[in-house]
């Protein structure tokens, strides 16, 4: 259970934008769309433990600080329930486990894999800067953001090899940062 907790299940919600190409492409309407429905699929599972590699390492870089915080001290980490070498294991494995197994289902389709893989390595360095550096940047904090979630929706372009990508769609990955933003500042 610590071990879900530490991978905040909880938010693999936010990667339904790698699904959501799918949807606006109109690909759904046209006969046998099994094998995007199953790329779009792992996609999205993809994207689930590369945000969770992702919340391990935040939670590994600021267990001192997390154990001084009235909530966050009950952080799997920060409490002791997982050392911070398991979580280091855990960490790489969710990190290197998309990129074979997407490896290994798109070994045919080489342009979409190579995309996919560039968006997963993208995400990952996006996310290391946000979480050493930009997350204490006002504005460079919801860029970071918006992109993590612009490259779930890219990603989910490559994987079902759609071609023309809507700008409105680029446009529209914007609006839940900027409303969490708002929201924060607000409260």
């Amino acid at each position: 259970m610590d071990i879900l907790r530490l991978i905040r299940v909880k938010h693999w919600v936010k990667n339904v934008f790698v699904i959501f190409p799918l949807f606006f492409s109109g690909e759904l309407l046209d006969g046998d769309v099994s094998s995007d429905i199953f790329r779009a699929s792992l996609a999205f599972l993809s994207f689930c433990l590369w945000s969770s590699a992702i919340y391990v390492l935040n939670d590994i870089v600021d267990v001192e600080r997390d154990r001084a915080h009235p909530r966050k001290q009950n952080r799997p980490i920060a409490s002791g329930q997982v050392s911070v070498w398991t979580a280091s294991f855990l960490g790489v494995a969710l990190f290197v486990l998309p990129f074979l197994v997407m490896g290994l289902v798109l070994q045919n389709v080489c342009d979409a894999r190579d995309k996919f893989f560039l968006c997963g390595i993208l995400y990952g360095l996006n996310n290391l800067f946000y979480c050493f550096l930009l997350r204490s940047q006002v504005i460079l904090d919801v860029f970071s953001i918006s992109m993590g979630f612009i490259l779930r929706i890219l990603s989910g372009c490559f994987i079902i090899l759609l071609v023309e990508i809507s700008g409105a769609v680029r446009r529209w990955s914007y609006a839940p940062r900027l409303a969490k933003r708002r929201i924060k500042r607000e409260f």
